[in-house]
């Protein structure tokens, strides 16, 4: 049959393409405070992939970042024969890659447990939305998501095993987009200091 179209992706474009999409939810974020929306589900989204990431590079069985259970019964059917039917792979939850990185790096990325938890709460807020008002105070909103992003880079550059999954130009790209979004919000967060303190009668 011609004509036929394919979507085909791993966990590597996954990352890049999470990173992109990050970078262009800051831009937007930037030019309105309030649309805090989108920027927050791409960065829980980005902090994800990086964390998937480094497991799966770390990892041969392809088991790393899923759940226990999951692992388990793919453990379970390398191990069997004949293998038959193949097991459901259901992938971890947000905090519990962020939690594996932690064991299996032994890094220092204990500094960011509270805006990780914070961006999961309110990304679940938005994707799992009731019907309920909402109020979100936001003056340290980009300070939040600067440490997530620190959080990402910190993990982007832990020691992997199978480097060769993943080339150098690749790898500098999604550095270099890392540093663009720490820069731009950082410029914010000056900005918001600065009419603080302007702010503050004398």
């Amino acid at each position: 049959m011609t004509g036929e179209l394919w979507y085909q992706t791993d966990c590597n474009h996954q990352f890049e393409d999470a990173i992109d999409f990050a970078c262009d939810q800051t831009t937007k974020y930037i030019a309105n405070r309030k649309d805090i929306k989108w920027v927050t589900i791409a960065y829980l989204n980005a902090l994800q992939c990086a964390c998937i990431f480094y497991l799966d590079s770390n990892d041969t069985t392809e088991t790393a970042t899923l759940t226990d259970k999951s692992a388990g019964n793919w453990l379970k059917w390398f191990r069997s024969s004949p293998r038959n039917n193949f097991p459901r792979s259901y992938l971890a939850r947000p905090q519990e890659l962020f939690d594996r990185c932690k064991q299996q790096s032994r890094a220092d990325l204990s500094e960011f447990d509270d805006s990780v938890k914070w961006i999961i709460k309110y990304r679940n807020q938005f994707i799992h939305f009731y019907p309920t008002a909402l109020s979100i105070e936001l003056s340290g909103f980009p300070k939040t998501l600067i440490e997530i992003i620190q959080a990402i880079e910190t993990i982007t550059k832990l020691p992997r095993m199978y480097n060769h999954r993943f080339d150098n130009g690749r790898f500098n790209k999604i550095i270099s987009r890392i540093k663009f979004m720490q820069n731009e919000l950082t410029v914010i967060i000056k900005k918001d200091e600065e009419s603080h303190a302007s702010s503050i009668p004398k």
